[in-house]
């Protein structure tokens, strides 16, 4: 089929229905239940099975338990966690998730896992090629010709257009959405029977999505290997997975057809007009702003912009050649709210860099109120600094792993010598509430969190220091629809209050019609287009920017387009 144009492989429900229910499950679980250390389960009589050539979706909020199943049928856990169940089985291989020796016997082999955070998850210091020839070596006794020709086609299967270029490189090479294919390569190189695929698109813009995830669809129905994808994402899990499974605070409240489940989810959020009441504060705001302050965006007064780019240019070099931005020029005026969009490899991320001042341009100037960055003495660098804060793509890679969730939140307090102790402790919990952070969840690490979780740790933290600027670096890519909306409206409430200036940079188009006022496409290091939101959307004039339209999704056509079996 396709949607809007675009060829978009789906599964084959009847191909589903028709499988064997004799053949034994990819996988069985029975009566599972997690817990951390001596609290109250996390995850409480999980019964499921993926049966091969099945995609079964595991939805939930944030926190509803989605990661924590992940890590007890992989024995994964981390240090005080366990797992119980009345029966753990991988095909006809049973298993006690209590035996660790076990546990590793079948990760790789039995199962390949796409994990969540894409940046940890590779050895920093080799390459993408050897990275992936471990997996392949110990699945095969191939030679090593045949191992290396694996490689190349297992870089290509997940959408490398010079897959011998991407084997040669290391991770810091990659951007987010290329560090995620190469871990999907390396899932698949022992050919497992079981694919877990925990949120295997977060970090991926829709055309790549596109590719990756139809790949995924092929090898479940050509190669019968079952696939759990745990996903937020409703749209995605509608247009290709078989079933769905709903948890909500640690058990399973909804077992069968994702359009029931979508329209059971839908029914219980309040209803909200596309554009939210507080994206219209916002504007109004910054026009109160504007007015009072005598500043607004570049060309209607004599102000500078808060924060430039002009002409920059930054370029890593690479086997396949330079990437990074090319003689890109970009304005920000305080409360403006830009949306950076494109393609994995575009160059956003290295402008949010370039932005605060993490990296120096080979040509070009950056600008903070007028004055170049590199000209600001210690003291105008310092307020520069606490000016621009950004939110990291990956959470749990830009929070120290011993820092409880407080102490992580309380970090820039602290760096920035902002109050004494008491008045920290409670600007944290002021942080913590506005980004729907528990307060039973600030005592936890980042290895006790939730991705979603550690995504609002990682946004409180943003805000502590009261910026000027807030650069969110696809900083909505791990949370559900529901946290991803009550983000979007604090940002937009935060910008009409404080007249902050966001730079929202996102592969989901519709976060960014929500939020911004403006949208900078990039493509290819560059700026394919630019203009208002709407005007963007609507009549896109660059052919990059309509491609990436018609692989957004749309989960009432998909879902109209097919029937999804019910177990």
């Amino acid at each position: 089929m396709s949607i809007n144009g675009a060829a978009v492989h789906l599964p084959d429900a009847a191909a589903s229905a028709a499988l064997p229910t004799t053949i034994e499950p990819a996988l069985r679980v029975r009566g599972l239940t997690v817990r951390y250390r001596d609290q109250s389960p996390a995850v409480r009589g999980i019964d499921l099975d993926v049966r091969p050539g099945e995609i079964v979706a595991l939805l939930g909020e944030s926190g509803s338990g989605k990661s924590s199943i992940v890590n007890a049928l992989l024995g994964l856990l981390p240090a005080g966690g366990s797992a119980q169940t009345t029966e753990l089985a991988f095909g006809r291989l049973r298993i006690d998730p209590r035996n660790r020796q076990q546990m590793r016997t079948i990760r790789g082999r039995q199962v390949g896992l796409i994990p969540q955070d894409c940046t940890v998850a590779l050895d920093p210091v080799m390459r993408v090629g050897p990275q992936i020839l471990e997996g392949v070596a110990e699945s095969r006794k191939w030679s090593r010709e045949q191992r290396h020709t694996r490689v190349t086609q297992l870089l290509a299967t997940v959408g490398f257009d010079d897959p011998g270029s991407i084997a040669r490189r290391y991770p810091h090479e990659l951007s987010g959405g290329m560090a995620q294919r190469v871990l999907i390569a390396l899932a698949l190189a022992a050919q497992p029977a079981l694919l877990i695929a925990d949120e295997p698109s977060a970090a991926l813009d829709t055309l790549t999505q596109a590719t990756v995830m139809n790949r995924i669809s092929q090898l479940a129905e050509r190669e019968h290997i079952g696939v759990l994808m745990v996903t937020h994402d409703l749209a995605l899990a509608a247009e290709r997975a078989h079933r769905g499974i709903l948890l909500d605070k640690g058990v399973i409240v909804a077992d069968g057809d994702i359009g029931a489940i979508a329209d059971r989810t839908a029914a219980a959020r309040p209803h909200r007009p596309h554009r939210s009441a507080a994206t219209t504060r916002a504007r109004q705001g910054q026009a109160t702003a504007s007015a009072a302050q005598a500043v607004g965006p570049a060309g209607r007064d004599d102000s500078p912009p808060v924060l430039a780019l002009d002409t920059v240019r930054r370029l890593y070099p690479g086997a396949g050649g330079p990437s990074g931005v090319r003689e890109v020029t970009i304005e920000l005026a305080p409360g403006d709210a830009v949306g950076l969009v494109g393609g994995s490899g575009a160059g956003k991320s290295t402008v949010a860099r370039l932005l605060a001042g993490l990296e120096h341009p080979d040509a070009g100037v950056v600008r903070y109120r007028g004055r170049n960055i590199d000209e600001l003495d210690r003291a105008q660098r310092r307020r520069y600094r606490r000016a621009v804060q950004v939110i990291a793509q990956n959470p749990f890679s830009s929070i120290d792993p011993r820092y409880s969730a407080r102490r992580a939140i309380e970090e820039p307090l602290r760096a920035f010598g902002i109050g004494d102790r008491a008045s920290r402790r409670d600007r944290v919990d002021e942080l913590a509430a506005r980004v729907q952070l528990p307060d039973a969840l600030l005592a936890n690490t980042p290895d006790q969190l939730s991705g979603g979780q550690c995504q609002r740790v990682a946004i409180a933290r943003a805000l502590a220091a009261d910026p000027d600027v807030l650069i969110c670096d696809e900083a909505v890519s791990a949370l559900d629809d529901g946290t991803k909306r009550r983000i979007i409206e604090l940002l937009a409430e935060l910008r009409a209050q404080l007249g902050l200036t966001i730079v929202f940079i996102t592969h989901d188009l519709s976060a960014a019609a929500d939020l911004t006022d403006r949208l900078i496409v990039m493509h290819d290091g560059r700026v394919a287009e630019s203009g208002p939101t709407t005007e963007v959307l609507s009549s896109p004039r660059h052919h990059y920017t309509r491609d990436l339209l018609a692989h957004t999704p749309t989960p009432r056509a998909r879902l109209g387009d097919r029937q999804v079996r019910d177990r």
